[in-house]
């Protein structure tokens, strides 16, 4: 986006926010969610340090929402093989659910969680969403500081990111790991691609990615040249997958997922906002030359995996998780060039993103709010739920540990 000689002054805002001080901490008292909604969507208007202190109060606040959830799925499969393992039923490594004993990385972050924790299920949750939330807050980190609790917000407050946090934790630290690598030195980066893929062997697909983004790195692309890109470099990936002993790894885990009647193809809704964040991004990025060729194939993959998967179950939000779930990845590069002035057209922009996307989430927690679904966040109270009962849920939850729904999966 071009930067406009419009600009917001926001002084008055300070003041007010400034004035308003005891006010807007009570507001984080009694009702956290909606407040930090509010203030995520003007903090490019608030003082840094203002927006600092909310920055980090999201940052906590996101963790406990996600802890609190009460555990069914996937996420109640973790915690059971987290009792194993801690009780030295399982070994780290050579677990054949996890990869056929290659995805050993979370296996490690259990082992070594339960070892100063003696096992504690809450303690594990609170520490796995913490490890998410600064992995992701190292992910946005560079940008423009202005813009940073608003893009945090973006992550947050949309149905995607709430879907795949709720479920696919090692896919989820497997993307994030991933994604820290790409501007890395080229030994950490190396690094952080093994530990990608240790995560979850997915992290091979985005891996092939950024090769061919080498390849192709001193060359301008279009969509056009994307696409050619992309399909040669999938039938080469599968080609060479097919001679490999990743192949019967890759196939049995896809017949796993999309063959288990457990699994469900995704709601319509969640669609709808995965083609508008789409369509989103394509708006935002209409003048090209700030994004890089790999930001460009993984776009496109991304888009590919989800759109001609979208009819088998579980595979398109798992498969196109970026798209599906960290969306506001591909507009970070909007934010990283810096102005002395605040661009009125950009923030109305963004904050637009911000409210299409805010809108779904908070149908989604009135829904948890009146029991219509498995979610639990914040004791099925994410809407109205203050700081003492959060306090007080995660106080007895340490104490008398957590309450499953079901086994898992």
């Amino acid at each position: 986006m071009n930067i406009h000689n419009e600009n917001l002054n926001p002084d008055m805002i300070r003041k007010l926010v400034i004035f308003c001080l005891p006010l807007s901490i009570f507001a984080l008292f009694c009702y956290p969610l909606m407040f930090l909604v509010v203030i995520s969507l003007i903090s490019p208007l608030l003082t840094g340090v203002t927006r600092r202190f909310y920055y980090f109060a999201l940052m906590i606040f996101i963790v406990a929402f996600f802890a609190s959830l009460k555990p069914f799925g996937d996420l109640a499969e973790y915690l059971n093989v987290y009792k194993d393992l801690n009780a030295n039923m399982l070994e780290v490594f050579g677990y054949s659910r996890f990869g056929n004993g290659l995805e050993f990385m979370f296996l490690l972050f259990m082992k070594f969680i339960g070892s100063i924790s003696n096992g504690n299920e809450q303690f594990f949750l609170v520490a796995t969403y913490t490890l998410i939330i600064i992995c992701l807050s190292n992910l946005i980190k560079d940008i423009d500081s202005r813009y940073q609790l608003l893009i945090l917000g973006l992550f947050f407050f949309n149905l995607g990111f709430v879907e795949v946090s709720s479920y696919f934790l090692r896919q989820v630290l497997s993307i994030l790991v991933f994604l820290n690598a790409i501007n890395k030195s080229r030994f950490k980066k190396w690094l952080l691609f093994i530990i990608a893929v240790t995560f979850h062997v997915s992290a091979v697909i985005n891996i092939v990615i950024y090769l061919l983004a080498l390849l192709l790195k001193d060359k301008k692309i279009s969509f056009v040249v994307v696409f050619l890109a992309f399909s040669s470099a999938a039938l080469i990936f599968f080609g060479l997958l097919y001679v490999t002993p990743l192949y019967d790894i890759v196939v049995t885990k896809f017949l796993s997922v999309s063959e288990n009647d457990k699994f469900s193809t995704l709601p319509l809704n969640y669609i709808i906002m995965t083609l508008a964040n789409i369509v989103i991004i394509l708006v935002a990025t209409r003048k090209g030359s700030i994004y890089t060729n790999f930001e460009k194939l993984l776009f496109f993959k991304e888009c590919f995996l989800f759109l001609i998967l979208l009819s088998l179950p579980a595979l398109s939000n798992r498969l196109g998780m970026i798209i599906f779930g960290f969306y506001p990845y591909f507009l970070l590069a909007n934010f990283k060039r810096r102005s002395i002035k605040l661009d009125t057209r950009e923030y109305i922009f963004f904050g637009f993103i911000f409210v299409i996307n805010l809108l779904p989430f908070l149908y989604l927690m009135y829904n948890v709010s009146m029991g219509n679904n498995m979610f639990t966040f914040l004791e099925g109270k994410p809407l109205t739920a203050n700081l003492y009962n959060i306090i007080n849920y995660f106080a007895e939850t340490f104490e008398k540990g957590v309450q499953y729904i079901n086994e898992g999966n």
